[in-house]
């Protein structure tokens, strides 16, 4: 299955399929802010927001239950964890471009995601890429999760915020 993350300004992301439809929002309160930001999904709203003295955790919550958190190692990856147990590495995959893997925990890589810069509405874009063989790939919240983690690694995540 193949979505598109089109941002508005970095502010304001919105997922679609090939075919248009409107699958969720990412909302940030100012540009690539580090404070918390707002997901929408048909019939449910999330929050992520970073957590810790460097901001190197990440959570998806509804309301205060944790669906999935998400820790940035010394590698530049970022390790995401279910309650229920499943756990998978978002990684960059290619050294110079914006290309970033979702791997399993039997390290198959499950979701591709590239990113470029629209300078027409001067803001990120993404490609997604996922294998349809794996239930993450209709995962929505996850998916904004993912793009949430990239825009949080672009901002420098070891840094506090100001």
């Amino acid at each position: 299955m193949k979505y598109i993350a089109k941002g508005n300004q970095n502010r304001h992301f919105e997922l679609r399929d090939t075919v248009g439809e409107l699958k969720g929002n990412l909302d940030y309160t100012s540009w690539f802010s580090r404070r918390a930001a707002e997901v929408q999904v048909p019939g449910a709203s999330y929050t992520i927001a970073p957590t810790g003295t460097l901001q190197t955790t990440v959570a998806l919550k509804s309301g205060e239950d944790p669906l999935i958190t998400g820790k940035f190692n010394w590698k530049g990856q970022i390790v995401l964890h279910t309650p229920e147990g499943r756990s998978y590495i978002l990684k960059r995959t290619s050294v110079f471009g914006g290309t970033f893997g979702l791997f399993n925990d039997e390290e198959r890589e499950i979701m591709v995601l590239n990113q470029h810069f629209e300078i027409k509405g001067w803001s990120f874009c993404y490609e997604i890429d996922t294998d349809e063989s794996h239930r993450e790939y209709k995962d929505i919240p996850l998916i904004l999760m993912l793009l949430y983690c990239i825009n949080h690694m672009h901002l420098g995540a070891y840094a506090p915020s100001v």
